[in-house]
């Protein structure tokens, strides 16, 4: 089973995944714009919740700044500790009203992708929000961003190697070199 790595989709698949990611970034956009934070944002982070009983929602988000996550990693000395969604501001979270649980063509593209998918990953939405997280870590955001920004997914379990499988996955090869350089990442395989 793969974890978060790119798989072969059936055109239906595909074409699912596209409204559903496409869907998810414009909200999770709008609710960045809404935040109305002054400083330039270092990281977001989709907060995955492991039990989304309505199908797959706008996650929480959870923003930082440069200063919040060196701070940790000063302060702890573990990388793993800059990405905690704890060490993240509480002003920046933010739950997002759902305006896609009343969307029939996002759920219903959802049900689709994830009966595809469920076989085949782990999690089908952390799979998808790892898309979602890669695609609005390399488009325009609403707010100043960091040259090294990222946005990433990440739930309860704080598990180093998702997390890690996550920002490799998400962040530019510059982006990557920039948070190594700050000690924000483990060890990345070459």
């Amino acid at each position: 089973m793969v974890s978060i790595g790119d798989l072969p989709l059936a055109d239906e698949e595909q074409n699912a995944l596209a409204l559903v990611v496409g869907r998810l970034a414009t909200e999770i956009v709008a609710a960045a714009a809404a935040l109305g934070i002054d400083e330039r944002v270092d990281a977001i982070c989709l907060y995955h919740l492991d039990d989304q009983e309505d199908g797959l929602v706008v996650p929480p988000l959870l923003v930082s700044t440069r200063a919040d996550r060196d701070g940790a990693v000063a302060a702890s000395g573990d990388w793993v500790d800059a990405w905690d969604p704890n060490v993240f501001r509480d002003e920046g979270e933010h739950d997002p009203p759902d305006a896609l649980a009343g969307d029939e063509d996002f759920q219903g593209a959802w049900r689709r992708l994830h009966a595809g998918l469920e076989s085949r990953v782990m999690g089908p939405e952390r799979w998808v929000l790892a898309r979602v997280a890669r695609e609005l870590t390399h488009s325009p955001m609403p707010l100043a961003t960091e040259q090294d920004f990222i946005v990433f997914a990440m739930d309860a379990a704080r598990d180093p190697e998702l997390l890690l499988e996550q920002i490799e996955f998400a962040a530019s090869p510059d982006g990557l070199m920039s948070l190594g350089r700050r000690g924000l990442l483990g060890p990345i395989d070459e």
